[in-house]
């Protein structure tokens, strides 16, 4: 329903020709509990996801997307029309 409902903003930001950079960033590491598995066995820290635990997804970090955002705002007409799904990679990816 949340991403149904941003799905619809979207799309009708994109078809009012208004100047718009979409920042859609994915699941926020910073919000798993450490300290939780920090305290539980050693033998076996378990992390209880509300997600399905066998599909591969990214990691973002809220750091990470503070400085997409002020690079956005920063260089704003360099990012006009441009949509970007933030998630983490293997390598350095700069804007």
């Amino acid at each position: 329903m949340n991403h149904a409902a941003k799905h619809q903003i979207e799309e009708v930001l994109i078809e009012s020709n208004l100047p718009y950079t979409i920042l859609q960033p994915g699941t926020f590491m910073d919000n798993i509990p450490i300290g939780l598995l920090l305290l539980a066995s050693q033998d076996d820290p378990v992390f209880p996801a509300a997600w399905s635990t066998v599909q591969p997804f990214s990691w973002l970090a809220l750091a990470d997307l503070a400085h997409a955002m002020r690079t956005v705002l920063d260089e704003r007409e360099r990012h006009f029309y441009a949509t970007y799904p933030l998630v983490s990679t293997t390598e350095l990816v700069s804007f």
